[in-house]
């Protein structure tokens, strides 16, 4: 369902720039003068549609090869999260850079809008029927139609909603990181310790989306017995932890 897909993306966007702007108005940042917030995120979010575009035709470069065509065609479905991250990152530090303002503080004032935008999402991928799990007969699979189904996969019928389960895991972490902005701002904390709402994200997401990998069934390049989105997330997790090292005065 092209169309629902193409809403679903639309309200997680809507959502995350509505918790990003609310934490930008009101979490202490020493340096926000000079940023306009629109500007800024509408260079992420193209940044990040991009990124992950081009991240899901690497993971699969032999079919876009034969189908060019199907390059630009985001609504079918297939966009990856780290390639979004890694390009929204981007947009995000060339900005920061030509505005003089910190990478670091900004990055703390969107996690907790992303994370909310991404467990809406997710829900993308249920009516597209894609990012689902391994077979399964607990109450809660969700029912694949036979097009939709995985090479191999042909005569199971249930599967594990994985979508669910990291747009779950996901809500929490915006509960978390978003009390957990408030809290310090009032402190003066994150403005004495930049990045620290960035490093936690790196790190409880990443965990949380390698341990779902392990249900995954989707083709992606497999690396020494782990999925190649579990090394991108073991990266993150060890980037993260450095990042909170620099700052652990204030843990």
């Amino acid at each position: 369902m092209p169309q629902i897909y193409g809403v679903v993306v639309a309200l997680a966007g809507v959502a995350a720039f509505g918790v990003a702007y609310f934490l930008f108005l009101r979490v202490s940042l020493r340096d926000r003068s000079g940023v306009d917030f629109y500007t800024l995120f509408f260079f992420v979010l193209l940044g990040g549609i991009v990124g992950g575009r081009a991240l899901f035709i690497l993971y699969h470069l032999s079919y876009f090869i034969e189908y060019p065509f199907e390059i630009p065609a985001i609504w079918h479905g297939g966009w990856v999260w780290h390639g979004a991250a890694a390009g929204g990152g981007i947009a995000l530090y060339t900005y920061a850079r030509f505005k003089h303002v910190s990478f670091l503080r900004l990055a703390d004032v969107i996690v907790p809008g992303l994370a909310i935008g991404q467990a809406i999402g997710r829900w993308g991928n249920y009516f597209n029927q894609e990012a689902y799990g391994l077979p399964t007969s607990l109450p809660w699979g969700i029912r694949i139609d036979f097009e939709n189904r995985i090479a191999g996969y042909e005569t199971f019928t249930a599967f594990h909603p994985t979508f669910l389960y990291e747009s779950l895991w996901d809500v929490a972490l915006f509960v978390f990181l978003f009390i957990f902005a408030f809290r310090y701002s009032r402190e003066g904390a994150l403005a004495r310790n930049p990045g620290t709402l960035f490093a936690l994200y790196l790190i409880l997401y990443s965990a949380g989306r390698f341990m779902i990998e392990f249900l995954r069934i989707d083709t992606v390049p497999v690396i020494v017995g782990l999925r190649a989105p579990q090394w991108i997330s073991l990266i993150l997790i060890a980037a993260g932890l450095f990042l909170l090292q620099k700052q652990r005065k204030m843990i």
